[in-house]
C-alpha cells in the first residue's frame, strides 16, 4: 500500500486489490461525508508534468460525451492530462471513455459507484499530478485585473501560496486558511478547485463576511445549501441561486 497526500493535505491511498491488478484510490472527503473509493481503470501514459489537469465527472452522458471529449482533446494546449471519473454510469458512457483512452495517451479513467459530481471531482483531484505552479492559472489573471482596479484582496490556496507570493508580492494579503481569508469580505470568489472549498461551513461564512455574496467560478459549492443560508451565488453556466 502506498499512502500519498492529496491537495487538502489529507491522506489518500492507492492500493492494489487482491482479485485484480487495478489500483484503487481512497480519498478522505469533508468531515461527516463518506470516503471516496475510485478504481483506476486506465492510467495516462504521459511523460511530462501537465500544465493543466482537466477533471471530467461522467454520469449517463453518452449522448454528448463524445462532443465533450473532442472539445478537450482538440485544445491548442497539448501538455495536459484528462481525468475522467465515471460516477457509476448505467449507459454506454464508460465504453466511450475507454475507446477515447485507447486513442489518446493523456486520458485517465477512474470509476466509482454513484456518489455524484462533487465526490467524483475529489477522486480526480486525489489522482491528478500535484503542482504549486499557478503561473498559467486563470486565477492569476483575475487577481491581476482586480489589483488594477484597486480592489483589496485576501487570498488563500492550500498549495500555491509561496508561488503566488513570488508572482504578486505584497500587492495582496495572504491568509492562513479559508476562513481567515473571508473575514470582513464583501465578496468571496472561488478561483481554484480544492476539495475543502466544496464543503464550507456556511454558518462560519455568515459570521465572518460583511455581505453574503459568492462567485463560484469552479462550480464547486452545493448551491442549494448556499441558498438555504441566504447567500447569493454566481456560478459558471448555472442559474443564480439566492
Amino acid at each position: 500500500m502506498k499512502k500519498v497526500k492529496n491537495k487538502q493535505g489529507k491522506t489518500s491511498q492507492k492500493i492494489k486489490t487482491k482479485k485484480q491488478s487495478a489500483q484503487v484510490i481512497i480519498v478522505k472527503n469533508a468531515e461527516g461525508e463518506a470516503d471516496t473509493k475510485a478504481q483506476i481503470l486506465v492510467q495516462n501514459k504521459i511523460n511530462y508534468t501537465p500544465k493543466v489537469s482537466v477533471i471530467i465527472p461522467v454520469y449517463n452522458v453518452e449522448a454528448y460525451l463524445r462532443q465533450c471529449l473532442d472539445s478537450v482533446i482538440k485544445q491548442t494546449l497539448e501538455e495536459i492530462e484528462i481525468i475522467c471519473v465515471d460516477d457509476g454510469s448505467t449507459d454506454n458512457s464508460l465504453e466511450i471513455l475507454k475507446k477515447y483512452a485507447a486513442k489518446d495517451k493523456r486520458i485517465t479513467i477512474l470509476k466509482q459507484k454513484n456518489l455524484h459530481a462533487g465526490v467524483a471531482r475529489n477522486a480526480g483531484l486525489a489522482f491528478k499530478n500535484g503542482t504549486d505552479d499557478c503561473r498559467q492559472s486563470p486565477a492569476m489573471d483575475i487577481i491581476s485585473e482586480l489589483i488594477n482596479k484597486n480592489i483589496a484582496i485576501t487570498a488563500y490556496d492550500p498549495k500555491a501560496m509561496d508561488t503566488a507570493k513570488a508572482l504578486v508580492g505584497d500587492k495582496i494579503h495572504y491568509a492562513q486558511d479559508m476562513y481567515s481569508a473571508v473575514k470582513g469580505a464583501d465578496v468571496l470568489a472561488i478561483l481554484t478547485e480544492w476539495p475543502e472549498f466544496s464543503a464550507p461551513d456556511f454558518s462560519k461564512l455568515e459570521k465572518l463576511m460583511k455581505r453574503k455574496v459568492i462567485f463560484d467560478l469552479r462550480n464547486m459549492l452545493p448551491s442549494k445549501e448556499a441558498a438555504e443560508w441566504d447567500f447569493t451565488c454566481y456560478s459558471v453556466g448555472r442559474k443564480r441561486k439566492r
